[in-house]
């Protein structure tokens, strides 16, 4: 199952909705912040890894996780992800070491390619999603300082239309906002970690990848 599924996914991977998907799970105000390239030279450089898997029920699951309370972003779910560092030759190489920093180590993979780079204005970063195929269980390594709670989400409940819903978001400078989430069971996943799965499920619907 998991080969030609990674088939399918590379041979889909040239067509990406884009910011237009993206914007399905952003408040309109993100929109202001649409030119993202034009943040890039300016903003603090990152990369997150989107990272399918098939769980024990032979569902195809994506990692996410819980932040500790720190920064800009504490609490809040999110993607494996990071800065990137001085050493790291590439974007991927980033969101590959910082999944083995926070998560555990990614014995077998596929890198499928890179989602569609975004903008967060809260905390200046400019971030790219690749997105990976993980072919063997990962050899969890959990880190305390970093990561409350690690979780394994089924597509199928991220692309169920029903678990699609808002919460109020407050911005750095106390603007209290209304914005599109996902809510599954005690998840609320909302801001950038929204706005990639939302392009992530309309690139699924619009390639029949399920």
């Amino acid at each position: 199952m998991i080969e030609p599924t990674i088939k399918k996914l590379l041979q889909a991977i040239g067509n990406l909705p884009g910011q237009e998907a993206q914007y399905l799970m952003a408040p309109p105000v993100r929109k202001l912040y649409a030119d993202t390239a034009s943040y890039k030279a300016t903003a603090k450089q990152s990369a997150v890894c989107v990272a399918l898997h098939l769980n024990i029920n032979n569902e195809w699951c994506v990692y996410l996780m819980q932040r500790t309370n720190q920064g800009v972003h504490g609490h809040q779910i999110s993607f494996p992800g990071g800065k990137v560092d001085a050493e790291d030759v590439t974007y991927l190489h980033t969101a590959l070491r910082e999944f083995n920093e926070e998560v555990g180590s990614i014995t077998e993979h596929v890198v499928i390619g890179m989602l569609t780079p975004l903008y967060i204005p809260p905390s200046n970063f400019y971030v790219e999603p690749y997105l990976v195929v993980v072919q063997a269980p990962i050899v969890l390594n959990i880190s305390s300082d970093e990561v409350e709670k690690l979780y394994s989400v089924p597509l199928h409940s991220l692309f169920n239309n029903a678990n699609v819903s808002t919460t109020q978001s407050t911005l750095p400078n106390g603007e209290v906002l209304q914005t599109p989430c996902f809510k599954i069971t005690e998840l609320v996943i909302w801001g950038a970690t929204a706005m990639i799965l939302s392009e992530l499920k309309q690139w699924y619907i619009t390639n029949n990848l399920m």
